[in-house]
């Protein structure tokens, strides 16, 4: 196996200076949140200087200062923060408190590198590349972390493409500066803080001084500072919440969804985009670089984790799991030979539904006549070589290529009641485990349906060999097993892949849950849908989680729940508690899709680490590598175990193998197959979805 190595560094702990922790004495009834918390700290850094944070409930600064020294800066500020120091009487010394590896990191992040912001900018500043009349930027983003109890940071790169002038500037040449609302835009000074504009405010000249009370980052208030009089400000929403700018200190953000006209102007297209935001694994880890040594020479941080001198930190699967397919025939996994393996081999399981009916299809057409001769051979293959049926029920041209257009289609064949529907499209703007805006668009109507759905692009037509893996893929989207795992978890009965959405209604709670079941070798079992409306606040009702997970299933079980995220600690409460009832076992996982920092393999230089490398992080997580894509560096998921309920190796495996039953997907999907589309399924029972109670087809593959 090839030496690996991460985007991970350990902190230099002798380039820390010791910390003193301050309590706030507050008489609110309720605490003080961390955006106060954090306000509170700018303003004190302000006035005594030197670095503070606010981190778990606790002011942070390397300043040596005292409690009445602190009560006088305060007391100072209430003339000025009235409102935010509002029950505030004063601090404490918290001589109990001991720093922490994760305190230690936090720290470094927001406080010590701070002045370090320009020269990293440097540092990337050397290699960005124009595109078109634009130009691609890069931006190196740190996070604090714990490896094996000693605090560390992740360094990764973010790639934008840029239009050549500042909002300001684009906006003076508009007939109407609201056109600007909709669009993409990001912080000059900070290029990971990216959102759509979402208004327009006043002129600067009134509001200038209100923003600079607001920020304590020099870069935004030398923007701010410089930034005329007669500019607007701008709303920009950043994860949900709206931050307020000054036009000047923004710039316009192209990507490859804005539309082919818009994008003409700056003299690129979509594809030309999504292929400049994806760094081979060389080219990203040479940018890395160059911004880890500006951190190592102020010697904050040391060498990043590699294989050599961290061998137990890194996990490499060192064999590939195996397929079962028809007639105990066993088969290793491997892409390239997949479709004549299961041509050879058949199916493992076939739903009964089409021992004798047909399956149905209808056809959302955006291309020509090609597209009519594929159908006709994928339907010549199912006959013959696998005993299925097909019965075409009715295809839907569509000439004009449009969101609108393709959900015009979709309420027309909806009425066809076809067991999957078939949309053969124009080929991707996307990246290459991903879909583009309008394919995506089309699976959350159909996920909104629970219609299965079959996403072909143009240059498959011309594939033969992707014929047997589209029959793979309509086969499992209907109910039958092309394959499972040759062999199954022997720590484990059952494998869940549970989503919960509560959504805030005006006067009222809805909770939706949906499970996913799958039996130890990775045979689908079925899903179980349930929604209830609950009073704002109120905790998840008794009866729910029994009828989700039932006792004759579930009862002295051992199973393994996977959620796309963070488990709400009330829903694994009611777990628990049903779980000890029944006598079932839980390992509970939570898997990240995004955030965590890529690996790399020394292998004749630096390239893409194999399917399945990780790096653990500690007994609870670990970062994995569950994709592999034809270009740029794999994205790690994250998987974390709740509680120690399962061993981390085991939590990995489970995700990984479950990967692998996505049936068909041309090359492997990142999550695995009991969280398929779960961000999608997610938006769309927060928007009322009401599936049948229980089915015994995955839909959403």
């Amino acid at each position: 196996m090839p030496d690996l190595f991460i985007e991970v560094f350990p902190l230099e702990l002798a380039g820390l200076p010791p910390l003193n922790a301050f309590l706030l004495n507050s008489a609110r009834p309720d605490p003080i949140s961390a955006g106060e918390g954090s306000k509170i700290a700018r303003r004190l850094e302000r006035a005594l200087g030197g670095g503070w944070t606010w981190v778990e409930g606790r002011l942070l600064t390397d300043v040596d200062c005292s409690p009445v020294q602190v009560d006088i800066a305060l007391d100072v500020l209430r003339t000025q923060e009235a409102a935010l120091l509002e029950g505030v009487l004063g601090v404490q010394e918290d001589r109990a408190w001991a720093s922490s590896p994760q305190t230690q990191a936090l720290y470094a992040e927001r406080l010590l590198l701070t002045p370090l912001e320009t020269q990293l900018r440097a540092a990337l500043s050397k290699h960005v590349v124009p595109l078109g009349q634009a130009r691609v930027e890069r931006q190196v983003e740190v996070q604090p972390c714990v490896v094996a109890g000693q605090p560390a940071l992740a360094m990764s790169i973010k790639s934008w493409v840029i239009a050549p002038q500042s909002l300001d500037q684009l906006m003076k040449g508009l007939d109407d500066p609201r056109v600007v609302v909709g669009w993409t835009a990001c912080d000059k000074s900070n290029l990971e803080a990216q959102g759509r504009i979402v208004g327009l405010g006043a002129m600067m000249a009134s509001e200038r001084e209100r923003l600079l009370s607001l920020t304590r980052r020099a870069a935004m208030r030398q923007l701010i500072e410089a930034a005329a009089d007669d500019e607007r400000v701008v709303r920009l929403e950043l994860r949900g919440q709206a931050y307020e700018y000054a036009a000047s200190a923004l710039w316009r953000v192209l990507t490859p969804n804005d539309s082919t006209e818009d994008l003409a102007r700056w003299q690129v297209s979509p594809q030309q985009i999504s292929r400049a935001l994806r760094l081979r694994p060389d080219a990203r880890a040479q940018l890395v670089r160059a911004a880890s040594d500006v951190l190592k020479a102020h010697k904050l941080i040391g060498s990043a984790y590699n294989s050599r001198t961290h061998p137990h930190l890194f996990i490499n699967l060192d064999y590939m799991p195996e397929f079962e397919y028809g007639e105990k025939r066993v088969r290793p996994y491997d892409l390239a030979t997949m479709a004549s393996d299961f041509q050879r081999h058949k199916v493992y399981a076939r739903h009964p539904r089409y021992e004798s009916a047909p399956i149905t299809l209808a056809v959302i057409n955006a291309l020509d006549d090609r597209a009519a001769d594929f159908v006709e051979a994928l339907r010549r293959l199912l006959e013959k070589q696998f005993g299925f049926s097909i019965n075409l029920l009715k295809e839907r041209r569509v000439k004009v290529f449009t969101e609108k257009n393709v959900e015009s289609a979709v309420r027309v064949l909806e009425k066809e009641a076809p067991d999957v529907l078939l949309a053969i499209f124009p080929d991707s703007n996307a990246a290459d485990d991903d879909l583009d805006s309008q394919a995506r668009a089309l699976k959350a109507q159909c996920l909104a349906r629970g219609m299965a759905l079959h996403i072909l692009y143009e240059s498959v037509l011309d594939d033969a060999d992707a014929t047997p893996l589209v029959a793979m893929s309509l086969l499992a989207k209907t109910g039958s097993a092309p394959y499972v795992l040759a062999e199954g978890l022997d720590y484990a009965d059952l494998v869940v892949g549970l989503g919960v959405v509560r959504e805030r209604l005006t006067r009222k709670d809805r909770l939706s849950l949906l499970n996913r079941v799958y039996r130890s070798d990775g045979l689908f079992l079925g899903y179980h849908f349930e929604s209830v409306e609950l009073a704002p606040d109120d905790v998840i009702p008794p009866d729910v989680i029994p009828r989700l997970f039932p006792q004759e299933t579930f009862g002295q079980r051992a199973v393994i729940l996977h959620h796309d995220g963070e488990i709400a600690r009330d829903v694994l409460r009611a777990l628990g508690q049903w779980a000890k009832q029944i006598g079932f076992s839980m390992g509970a996982v939570e898997v990240y899709r995004w955030g965590a920092p890529r690996l790399y393999a020394l292998e004749k230089g630096v390239v893409a680490p194999p399917w399945g490398s990780t790096f653990r992080v500690s007994d609870e997580e670990a970062y994995v590598v569950a994709s592999s894509p034809v270009s740029g560096t794999p994205q790690p998921l994250r998987v974390r175990v709740v509680g120690r309920s399962l061993p981390i190796e085991q939590a990995v495996y489970s995700v990984l193998a479950w990967s692998l039953l996505h049936y068909g997907a041309q090359g492997v999907n990142k999550l695995p197959v009991t969280l398929s589309a779960a961000d999608d399924m997610a938006s769309w029972l927060g928007r009322g979805l009401h599936l049948p109670r229980s089915g015994d087809v995955p839909f959403w593959l």
